[in-house]
């Protein structure tokens, strides 16, 4: 899969404000070679409500 995902832009998002897991796992990310990489702190009841894409795979 990591394949698959180089070169596409990667969002990461959290449960809600205030979180911090997708900080983690955006810098996690960029130091493994992602550099496409994006955090949405609006969490994960934001991303719902402005219809953010969702990969299910």
């Amino acid at each position: 899969m990591a394949g698959q995902l180089k070169g596409k832009v990667l969002i990461t998002y959290c449960h809600g404000i205030g979180c911090h897991l997708s900080d983690k796992t955006a810098y996690m990310l960029f130091d493994n070679g992602y550099k496409k990489v994006a955090i949405f702190f609006g969490g994960w009841p934001k991303w719902n409500e402005h219809n953010g894409p969702i990969d299910k795979k």
